[in-house]
């Protein structure tokens, strides 16, 4: 049954649940309750322990008051049922050893619907009061610490007790002993139902005056709610005793705790999931804890000595652990926001300090960067494997960040080298997608950001943690995106009123009404509206800009390629020809703010209002452009890839990232809240965070001289490398030395096992970059071609020199050829024990006839084997005379595409594929082969096991690490197949 109109619904738990038990008491109830009482009025003392006796000295701690609700009773609401041994706060309360110092009392007052009263939510509060003042057994002696437990109703009379007491000077002893109140169930907004039930309670003769006071709007009520936030002034106290109540119980028997496992099989994984669930207070504490921390004062010493402690020890990865698991990592985040904050207002209004806080407040910003970056960075990995925190991650974070020193052992689990950055970028993620997807166009809105695809997927996010929201499919390739209230199909858009709910338009507008003739038969290569300005830019090819008034449906103004309004006085010379490349409106509010870039490289801001230019950048030839929602940011993009951020009034150049690609983004895009810009290039989409976009007047007054803005631009580098870039690897199984090829001819050898030390071996041509390399670990021969077709092998020897490195020692080559072959090397292999060295080009190869996208393997414990792979299946060759001893068919209906030798002593792996219509994937069928069945011709050779790529997410192949190989997954995990 609906309720009536003038009557409101509500979604209150706690509402709900109090007026239905009212109501079932009320009319129905249990049959065996009807004539039981609901208990006595007044104070009523349920336990009393020993230790408040005279012949003990052991004194009570605490009082603890239960205050019922309406309708309810002292015994009744704390009972199950009439049966003595149900009403819990005498029987089951004093048998926990918890209580056993604590007196239990309850409190009674005429609160039944069913009987007519005189008295409100006031006469209950001062009867409260009363009764505890005069009660000998609270007041004999000591007077311990004063905790009221009240349910709904019984919440506004505690509340207003407490109120009043603090206004009388008689109830003043009684109120200075609360230290905590608990409420269940309490309508602190009041009840909607209320009306209903006054209603109903009109029906039988009386006034209940207190039914009343929990309408929302009573004058009880409103003044509670706004006296009792008052009286509880010290809200920062009682944040900060909760805070540090959180700390130390996610710390409790830290030194105790077992650590945690190290991946294993997926059951070591799946069991962690599945372990009994933790105490209740672990899920408040880990949820709460950094929002108690963000209201505290900055003042406080404990509490930054406390949260050091805290994120000093292992029990901070058990929290994040914990967050992960249950799918919050909004409040790990938040944590990081949190520290930053508060650090930053104590910089600003504490005094100085000792060199022990130093370490502590130096450590506290370290994690405050560590758990916004590892969210940002790793939530994918967190989501799908929360243990990962405890080993995986910590050595992939950079040398500077907390958690890599605290938890990261390169001599125990992963050692990470190579890692350039010493601290956290301003990129606070990069989101990869599978090869083929072509990210095509994003947008931002409020809280969410979305990338769609030419496949015509809309993948959308969450703009804080980049959680991935929604995966829409469009089924058809999707050029532009936007955040909107209007949509478009079948190439006609419709703008309707909100108000009036009537079609604005019903008819096409004719654009070109106005326009010169050179414009009519053209047509416009790009549009931008701008909703502040109400009107919409319009670029032709070779044409001016035209500015069309889309509230008016007429033209606005015509600006032409150098930089001047037609309407208000042209500057245009003679034979002047530019292109604008993209145009964008600010989003300021009451702007009148335009910019365009050029073909000739100028970028230009035009006042709208009177066609001038008031700021121009020559020469930085940007190719698109984006916009702050708050309109002072402009996002440029020049044609070499290199984003720069401007500001939009100016062009005064704010921040500039480098890049080592000329790849040019697809689109740009700022968050809602302007403070982050998105970007994708490639199958890549970042998100950028930096502390310039942080203006001062986004700050709160308290700690607004926290951040300067610089007068030049912030320049960063992304992935440009000041060394020489790797082009080819070789690995030898049997040490930790790594070789490395390089693109000015040079080799190097890397030793991995400790800390990463290199040696030059020799240069092959200097200048010429070195494409192959390859090892025989038999006779430690090494193979490198270059791009010239050079092809060079040479002897290597490790010496170990007594409390020394060891050295490697290079002999002449023994080998050195210019491969007389047509084309560019592909492959090269080599075999000491043999004296043969396979050159393989894109032709043919030396000796060997072949087929294109032939692939060649040997196998290390087979050195008298030579592999051709070819796409029907592989041919076995002897390396001393080149005879084939047999030809294997594929078992599959595809092709093989590659040919691994996965490092291990006795197998090898082919990968097949098939393929498969335009919108799915290929199927990819990895295949591991046992080379002891090679020499035989007179057995068939099957495959050992076949792995279906696809499905079991592989997408590399890296190698074998002893029984296990070893793959890169289509989720960016690197991970181990048995």
């Amino acid at each position: 049954m609906e309720p009536p109109d003038g009557l409101a619904r509500t979604n209150s738990s706690s509402t709900k649940s109090y007026f239905s038990r009212i109501l079932t008491r009320r009319l129905g109830g249990n049959e065996h309750r009807k004539d039981s009482s609901k208990g006595p009025l007044g104070l009523t003392t349920l336990y009393q322990p020993e230790t408040d006796r005279p012949e003990t000295d052991r004194p009570v701690v605490a009082d603890l008051v239960f205050v019922h609700g309406l309708n309810g009773g002292s015994h009744s609401t704390w009972s199950k049922d009439s049966l003595p041994s149900h009403f819990w706060p005498r029987e089951w309360l004093p048998k926990d050893d918890a209580f056993q110092d604590v007196r239990i009392h309850t409190f009674g007052y005429p609160s039944a619907l069913s009987r007519e009263s005189i008295l409100n939510v006031h006469d209950f509060a001062r009867s409260l009061l009363a009764a505890v003042k005069d009660s000998p057994v609270m007041n004999h002696e000591e007077k311990p610490r004063l905790v009221f437990i009240a349910h709904s109703m019984g919440g506004l009379v505690v509340k207003r007790a407490y109120i009043f007491g603090h206004q009388a000077a008689e109830f003043l002893p009684v109120v200075e002993r609360v230290c905590s109140l608990l409420f269940l169930a309490t309508p602190h907004q009041g009840s909607a139902l209320a009306q209903t039930l006054s209603r109903l309670v009109a029906l039988v003769p009386g006034a209940r005056p207190f039914v009343n006071d929990l309408l929302p709007q009573s004058g009880m009520l409103q003044s509670i709610n706004e006296e009792f936030p008052r009286i509880c002034s010290n809200l920062a106290e009682g944040h900060r005793r909760l805070a540090l109540v959180c700390l130390r119980y996610l710390m409790k028997n830290e030194g105790n705790a077992s650590k945690p496992r190290r991946f294993g099989s997926d059951s070591d994984v799946k069991s962690t999931h599945s372990s009994p669930q933790p105490r209740p207070f672990v899920g408040y504490a880990s949820t709460f804890l950094f929002r108690h921390l963000n209201l505290v004062l900055s003042k406080e010493d404990d509490i930054f000595v406390e949260l050091a402690k805290f994120l000093g020890g292992t029990s901070v990865l058990r929290w994040i652990e914990f967050n992960a698991i249950n799918g919050d990592l909004h409040t790990v985040y938040q944590a990081g926001k949190t520290i930053n904050a508060l650090l930053s207002r104590r910089a600003r209004h504490s005094p100085p300090i000792g060199f022990g806080q130093q370490q502590h407040l130096a450590l506290l910003e370290k994690w405050g960067d560590d758990l916004i970056h590892l969210v940002t960075k790793f939530s994918g990995c967190l989501r799908s494997s929360p243990q990962s925190i405890h080993h995986l991650i910590p050595p992939f974070c950079p040398k500077d960040s907390a958690i890599r020193q605290q938890f990261s052992n390169p001599y125990r689990g992963i050692n990470v080298q190579g890692l350039s950055a010493r601290g956290w970028d301003d990129c606070l993620t990069t989101i990869t997608y599978a090869r083929g997807t072509r990210p095509n166009a994003v947008a931002a809105g409020t809280g969410f950001f979305a990338v769609s695809m030419m496949t015509g997927t809309i993948m959308v996010y969450d703009d804080s943690i980049f959680q991935e929201i929604h995966d829409l499919k469009h089924k058809e390739p999707i050029w532009r995106l936007a955040f909107a209230a209007s949509a478009t199909r079948q190439n006609q858009l419709f703008a309707w009123d909100m108000e009036s709910e009537q079609l604005l338009h019903d008819e096409p507008v004719n654009w070109t009404a106005d326009l010169e003739e050179s414009f009519q038969f053209r047509t416009p290569t790009m549009a931008a509206l701008g909703s502040e300005t109400h009107l919409m830019a319009v670029i032709y090819s070779g044409e001016d800009m035209v500015l069309w008034d889309y509230l008016e449906e007429g033209i606005h103004d015509v600006y032409e390629q150098d930089i001047r309004s037609k309407i208000y006085g042209s500057l245009k010379m003679p034979g002047s020809s530019s292109t604008v490349r993209a145009v964008t409106f600010s989003n300021a509010i009451d702007t009148n703010r335009l910019a365009a870039t050029y073909t000739h490289g100028d970028l230009v801001v035009y006042d709208t209002q009177d066609g001038r230019p008031v700021a121009t950048a020559p020469t930085v030839n940007t190719m698109l452009l984006a916009p702050s929602c708050d309109g002072r940011t402009l996002a440029g993009v020049d044609s070499r890839g290199n984003l720069t951020l401007f500001e939009f009034e100016t062009l005064r150049s704010l921040y500039r990232v480098h890049f080592d690609t000329a790849i040019i983004p697809k689109g740009l895009a700022f968050t809602a809240d302007s403070r982050r810009f998105i970007e994708i290039r490639g199958d890549q989409c970042r998100v950028w965070e930096p502390t310039i976009l942080l203006r001062q007047d986004d700050l709160d007054e308290e700690n607004s001289d926290t951040i300067s803005i610089s007068t030049g631009p912030l320049e960063v580098s992304h992935l440009i490398r000041e060394i020489v870039k790797i082009t080819a690897v070789a690995s030898c199984r049997a040490s930790s030395a790594v070789f490395c090829a390089k693109d000015d001819g040079s080799v190097h050898v890397y030793e991995t096992a400790g800390e990463m030390e290199s040696q030059q071996l020799f240069v092959q041509t200097p200048g010429c970059s070195i494409a192959l390399l390859c090892l025989d670990e038999n006779t430690m021969f090494l193979a490198c071609g270059d791009l010239s077709g050079r092809v060079t092998a040479r002897k290597i020897l490790q010496r170990n020199a007594p409390r020394r490195t060891s050295t490697w020692e290079i002999g002449e080559p023994l080998v050195n050829v210019r491969a007389d072959v047509q084309g560019l090397l592909r492959q090269i292999l080599v075999s000491g024990r043999h004296g043969r060295l396979l050159v393989s080009t894109e032709v043919f190869h030396a000796q060997i006839d072949r087929s294109r996208g032939d692939q060649w393997l040997t196998i290390t414990s087979k050195t008298e084997y030579l592999i051709q792979a070819t796409t029907e299946g592989f041919n076995v060759y002897k390396w001393e005379t080149l005879e084939q001893l047999r030809s294997v068919q594929a078992p599959f209906a595809g092709t093989i595409d590659r040919v691994i030798s996965l490092q291990h002593p006795r197998i090898f792996a082919t990968i097949c594929k098939e393929a498969s219509p335009n919108d799915t994937p290929n199927t990819m069928i990895i295949q591991l082969w046992d080379c002891n069945q090679l020499g035989d011709s007179t057995m068939p050779m099957a495959p050992e096991k076949e792995i279906n790529g696809l499905s079991s997410g592989v997408e590399i192949i890296i190698g074998a690490f002893g029984a296990r190989m070893v793959v890169y997954t289509t989720d960016r995990w690197i991970a181990s197949v048995d």
